[in-house]
């Protein structure tokens, strides 16, 4: 369960769910993305240089946990590679180094902007009590879709020559990898992405003024996440179009009909790669494709309909996957052989839409 919110050129539109869960009680705050705003805002009004060096504090080196980039005492950084670091990782290490870099420059503190923007875009007053956003026993947090929004369409604002550093997907840092947690951005499906916590905010840009926004709350996977987001870019209109393609009727003369929904069906040649170089036992190469439903033919062949999610994309082996090393379950069946087996294992309708449709890529 999880909410979203979509505007498109300045019109919320109507189906969004911005409070179809209740999130309050997780009393986190804006913290993250009021210091991103905070920080290009400043860049705007030349108060701040990408080019300014930062120095590495105490307080950011004791950060541990997710998205921290491991900075030492004697890294010698600029502001535009903490930047680009915290867009991809959203790191507490990055966002103290942001943070003291704008008291140093400017003499004020975060807590000092935030009061700032609360009172002058009408934010919820409890919406940044700290800079982490993270949840705090002293006080409590609490902000609404609407005042992300708020601050995402401030982005749209900035100078396009500083937000083309929310078009990163990935950087690197003392030889190690850090990706942003999406996909669309490689893909070019999105023109900027920012995500902190459980929160999501995609931007795709129409004209220089014109944007539709998705943000998403309390989506726990990347692949549902960027399924949501590019559902609600492409709009009704979009999905009637796709839709619109798939004209395909079964009729069944008699009265009653037996229909069955089978789950995950793949028949393993992932696997049966890894059993071939260890040289045990494996069903597909024992006993062929038609093996693994000698069984249930029964069943099988009692139904009028029989309706199966396949788990993986139909490849051949010239196909290479983008994903290797990225994911760890990448799925490719052989097309010829795996459809023999499918029909006659009386096997009707295939799905194909699951989290395994972008295995290999656009060719898969």
């Amino acid at each position: 369960m999880y909410n979203y919110l979509v505007q498109k050129n300045g019109a919320l539109l109507p189906h969004s769910k911005p409070q179809h869960v209740d999130f309050s009680d997780q009393n986190e705050g804006l913290g993250p993305l009021l210091v991103l705003y905070v920080v290009y805002k400043l860049l705007d009004e030349r108060k701040l240089s990408l080019d300014d060096s930062v120095e590495i504090t105490e307080t950011a080196l004791q950060e541990r946990g997710r998205g921290v980039v491991g900075y030492a005492l004697h890294d010698k950084v600029n502001l535009l590679q903490v930047l680009m670091h915290y867009k991809v990782t959203a790191g507490v290490d990055s966002l103290f180094l942001l943070a003291q870099h704008v008291y140093n420059k400017t003499q004020k503190r975060m807590s000092h902007y935030f009061e700032e923007l609360i009172k002058k875009h009408n934010l919820s007053p409890n919406s940044a009590k700290n800079l982490s956003g993270k949840k705090n026993s002293k006080f409590i947090q609490q902000y609404t879709l609407n005042d992300v929004l708020k601050i995402a369409e401030l982005m749209t604002q900035i100078n396009p020559f500083y937000l083309q550093i929310l078009t990163l997907g990935k950087i690197a840092y003392k030889a190690r990898n850090f990706l942003s947690p999406t996909f669309l951005l490689d893909q070019g499906k999105v023109n900027y992405f920012f995500s902190f916590f459980n929160i999501s905010i995609a931007w795709q840009k129409h004209t220089s003024s014109d944007f539709t926004i998705v943000i998403t709350q309390g989506i726990e996977s990347s692949f549902q996440q960027d399924s949501v987001i590019e559902r609600h870019l492409l709009g009704h209109e979009g999905l009637d179009r796709l839709i619109s393609d798939l004209n395909v009727v079964t009729t069944l003369k008699q009265d009653r009909a037996i229909v069955n929904i089978i789950g995950d069906t793949y028949l393993g040649e992932y696997y049966t790669e890894r059993r071939r170089k260890r040289k045990v036992f494996d069903p597909l190469l024992n006993h062929g494709y038609d093996y693994s439903f000698e069984k249930l033919n029964f069943f099988l062949n009692a139904a009028d309909i029989n309706l199966a999610n396949h788990e993986a994309c139909f490849v051949n082996n010239q196909i290479q996957s983008p994903l290797v090393g990225l994911k760890k379950f990448i799925l490719g069946a052989q097309d010829v052989p795996t459809v023999n087996a499918l029909k006659k294992a009386n096997i009707h309708y295939l799905c194909l839409a699951n989290n395994h449709t972008a295995d290999f890529g656009a060719v898969g």
